[in-house]
């Protein structure tokens, strides 16, 4: 995992730092990932400082979530994953790393789908499959998931679907046929919006209690361990500290920045939040597990 994340951001870092001769910080300023906003996921600048924030905070969580299924399931041969707001495809490098720990399955399957184009992607494994649709253009499931599916999973991407578009991805998903006889629904969910996050997991996991019967349905979190670094957690995780350091001071690199009063001249004109995620009070995701009825 350390030498993922160092990899991974360097080349992030590089690139980020060659686009702030085009943006400038002050482009970010508007960019708030707490609040309910639509972000413009295609500009390659805002990929990169949302990646360089949030990249191996969220690499560990999704290795987390994807350890316990592993120890929990079995799973002997292959897994077949559905990937929905993919974006890079992080989760499927998790899920490579649990494997490696776990020392099983043997293979994974894996479809990511995301509205947006993304650079950085994990993998072109010919088993790694992402593509760039908008739900609201896809009609049919079964011209994109090649497998039987085992595991739905919304990287924390479940509340930003817009509700047109998630109410057909409900439909999407209940109408495809192709899933395994036991199947997991995963949502890892962001602090700001649990209960809009979760209210959208039940409207979904309502609809497939239809045709499935709930075996279980948990919420798994780590806030008791909000005082301690993801490090104590999981001991290959490095934040690089090169970059820690860039991203702690990269409001002096504002046109506006006023050094005396320690913000932009205006109150409203602020690069605020810029320090990347290194505890482990975010994570927390729900885990739904179906089985097919009996007819």
């Amino acid at each position: 995992m350390r030498t993922l994340i160092d990899n991974k951001m360097q080349s992030i870092y590089r690139d980020f730092r060659l686009n702030l001769t085009r943006y400038n910080v002050c482009y970010l300023k508007n960019l708030d990932f707490t609040k309910l906003m639509d972000i413009d996921y295609s500009n390659e600048f805002i990929q990169q400082y949302y990646l360089l924030r949030f990249y191996p905070a969220y690499l560990a969580e999704y290795y987390l979530m994807y350890s316990e299924i592993l120890e929990e399931e079995k799973y002997d041969n292959s897994i077949n994953i559905l990937s929905i707001g993919s974006g890079c495809g992080l989760d499927y490098s998790a899920m490579k790393l649990a494997i490696r720990d776990n020392g099983y399955p043997n293979d994974i399957y894996y479809q990511g789908i995301d509205k947006y184009q993304w650079n950085y992607i994990e993998s072109r494994d010919v088993k790694f499959r992402n593509i760039c649709a908008d739900i609201k253009n896809i009609d049919n499931l079964k011209e994109i998931c090649k497998k039987d599916i085992d595991i739905i999973i919304f990287p924390k991407s479940i509340g930003e679907i817009n509700g047109y578009s998630f109410n057909k991805l409900i439909n999407l998903l209940v109408e495809y046929e192709n899933y395994n006889e036991k199947l997991i629904i995963l949502s890892s969910e962001r602090q700001s919006f649990l209960n809009h996050d979760r209210n959208r997991l039940k409207q979904l996991n309502d609809r497939f209690i239809e045709y499935y019967d709930l075996e279980n349905n948990l919420t798994i979190y780590y806030r008791t361990y909000n005082v301690r670094g993801i490090n104590n957690l999981i001991k290959e995780f490095k934040y690089p500290d090169n970059i820690y350091q860039y991203l702690n001071n990269l409001h002096f690199q504002c046109l506006n920045y006023n050094k005396r009063k320690s913000h932009c001249k205006s109150p409203d004109d602020r690069l605020d939040r810029t320090r990347p995620i290194l505890t482990a009070e975010h994570i927390v995701w729900d885990q739904t597990t179906l089985k097919l009825k009996e007819v």
